[in-house]
């Protein structure tokens, strides 16, 4: 854990309305050292530690921000817990793990975001699951009001939306939607008012969430589940989607996906089902191909942080999707499992491809202790 020292100097000089020019005549030494502490460049020697701590009637320890960095180790280990609980399917465990340490962390965003997710995640019977939606909204919303990370906050805002849709309140899901959308406007605007490598990382962070947005709207616009007069418009909707993967794989030509996987498996699965409706057998087989790869490879996904390394992205941290990590079924093992059984393939199922597929995913989901 890194030491808060630099910056308890400059916080408890300003609250004691002292210069740095005063710190450091108190101290005997001069400004640019006092500055250089502030700036992290340098730490006060041993010697010199005692007296700044007196100058400003703190303990070492408070000086050295000790009780942060150990709260900070505290919830580093917490969300390793949740990682491994996460992967395990044990969703239940990680309610009573948060609940508890809530009690001592009452004011973290990130453990009330994650107490949000669970709740989203746990399995109960359907009175017991709108009551779960319900809790998990209101620890979002205090999680935001906690929280100045934007990241945060945007990815609370789309939770709160979908767990206020499935809930039945629709009207707030429309407001949770307009925050949502606020705080992508925002931290485009805000890339403007940086400069230097902070600029530069904003602007690819915004450049990944904004392609992704966009990948999700074409998706939406093209579902075959829920537009009309489909006979007609299947083609439009098939190519709709094969450019919104394009587009994704513009984003990513390093194949550095990570948790894109999960939407490129399913935008593919739907591609395959169009084309069987077109009866273009070999396009199918070759999509499903793509959609069998892309669920292989988010299932494989590690569940620490990553980094992607293409052109656009390159920096961005890639967080691992621990909400959808945290589904008891894998991906492959539901397209393995629900999809591919269904009457629509039948006239590929005798195919070797379409055979090799199963086969690779059956392989995939034994290998991972799937069902």
């Amino acid at each position: 854990m890194k030491l808060k020292i630099s910056e308890n100097i400059r916080r408890l000089r300003k609250g004691r309305g002292l210069t740095q020019e005063q710190l450091a005549e108190r101290l005997n030494v001069s400004f640019q050292t006092v500055s250089k502490w502030e700036r992290g460049d340098t730490c006060p020697d041993a010697a010199t530690l005692p007296a700044i701590a007196a100058c400003f009637d703190v303990t070492l320890d408070e000086l050295f921000g000790m009780d942060e960095i150990r709260s900070e180790y505290r919830v580093a280990r917490i969300k390793n817990a949740l990682r491994e609980n996460y992967r395990a399917g044990k969703i239940a465990d990680n309610i009573d793990l948060l609940n508890d340490e809530l009690r001592y962390f009452p004011e973290n965003a990130e453990l009330l975001f994650e107490l949000g997710r669970s709740l989203c995640l746990a399995h109960v019977d359907e009175q017991g699951e709108r009551a779960n939606l319900l809790k998990a909204v209101g620890a979002f919303e205090k999680a935001v009001k906690l929280s100045d990370d934007e990241t945060l906050i945007t990815q609370a805002a789309y939770y709160m939306n979908m767990c206020c849709y499935y809930s039945g309140d629709a009207e707030k899901a429309l407001l949770n939607a307009d925050r949502e959308m606020f705080s992508a406007q925002k931290n485009v605007m805000l890339a403007g008012t940086l400069d230097g490598k902070a600029r530069e990382m904003r602007l690819r962070e915004n450049i990944v969430m904004l392609t992704r947005l966009l990948f999700n709207q074409i998706c939406d616009l093209a579902d075959p589940d829920v537009i009309y007069n489909f006979e007609r418009w299947a083609g439009l909707r098939r190519e709709m989607l094969e450019r919104s993967a394009m587009l994704m794989e513009w984003l990513f030509p390093n194949g550095d996906f990570y948790s894109a996987h999960l939407e490129l498996s399913e935008c593919y699965r739907v591609i395959a089902a169009i084309y069987m409706y077109e009866k273009n057998h070999a396009a199918a087989l070759a999509a499903l191909r793509k959609a069998a790869d892309h669920a292989i490879a988010f299932d494989s996904l590690p569940a620490e942080p990553a980094v992607h390394t293409s052109l656009l992205a390159e920096g961005v941290r890639a967080e691992p999707d621990i909400f959808w990590h945290g589904v008891p079924t894998l991906q492959s093992e539901r397209l393995l499992r629900k999809k591919m059984p269904q009457e629509r393939y039948d006239g590929i199922r005798g195919e070797a491809e379409f055979k090799q597929i199963e086969k690779d995913l059956e392989t995939f989901v034994r290998l991972k202790g799937g069902s």
